[in-house]
C-alpha cells in the first residue's frame, strides 16, 4: 500500500477523486419492464439546483478531493443535453 500510495513529507496520504451524481430528469423515452425507476414524470433539474449542489461539495469537500467525475442520470440523462452541457461549463 505505501509504495503505491506514499505518504507525504507531512504524513498524508494523497487526496482522492470525488464523484457527483446528477438526475437531470426523471422523463423517459422508453417503458422498459426492467426499469427501476417508477413514478415517471416530465420533472428537470434547474441548473440553478446544479449549481447549488456543486458549490455545497467543493465547500465542503475541498481539501478531500484533487478531481471530480460527474455522473448523469434520469429517467433518460440526454433528453436534457443543454443542462448537462451547462452544468459541465459551470
Amino acid at each position: 500500500y505505501d509504495k503505491k500510495y506514499p505518504v507525504d513529507k507531512n504524513g498524508n496520504r494523497p487526496k482522492t477523486v470525488g464523484s457527483l451524481t446528477f438526475q437531470v430528469t426523471e422523463a423517459c423515452t422508453l417503458t422498459c419492464k426492467y426499469c427501476y425507476q417508477h413514478n415517471k414524470s416530465p420533472k428537470v433539474m434547474t441548473l440553478d439546483v446544479a449549481k447549488k449542489f456543486i458549490d455545497r461539495i467543493f465547500i465542503d469537500c475541498k481539501d478531500k478531493y484533487f478531481g471530480m467525475i460527474l455522473e448523469f442520470i434520469g429517467g433518460e440523462p440526454f433528453l436534457q443535453p443543454k443542462l448537462i452541457s451547462d452544468i459541465i461549463d459551470y
